[in-house]
């Protein structure tokens, strides 16, 4: 919550074309960001399109963990009240 310390988990599911088998069973496929590249991602200055759109990637087969997502204490995000 905005100026009570407090830290709030948000998600989002990001998609794009399927690039697989996941085509013929939905016309859209969820897109993943490498762990590695989270920093970067939630970094509120950059704001190259190019460079965070490169960050989405379909991930490997097998490697989407549903919930794993980082500490809030080493990420930051904007959330939006609701």
């Amino acid at each position: 919550m905005p100026g009570g310390g407090e830290h709030e988990r948000a998600a989002a599911v990001l998609d794009g074309e399927p690039a697989d088998a996941a085509g013929r069973i939905h016309p859209r496929m969820p897109l993943a960001i490498a762990p590695n590249d989270w920093g970067i991602w939630l970094d509120p200055g950059n704001q190259d399109p190019a460079e965070v759109r490169a960050l989405l990637t379909a991930p490997r087969p097998g490697a989407w963990t549903p919930g794993r997502c980082p500490p809030p204490s080493t990420a930051s995000a904007t959330t939006v009240p609701s």
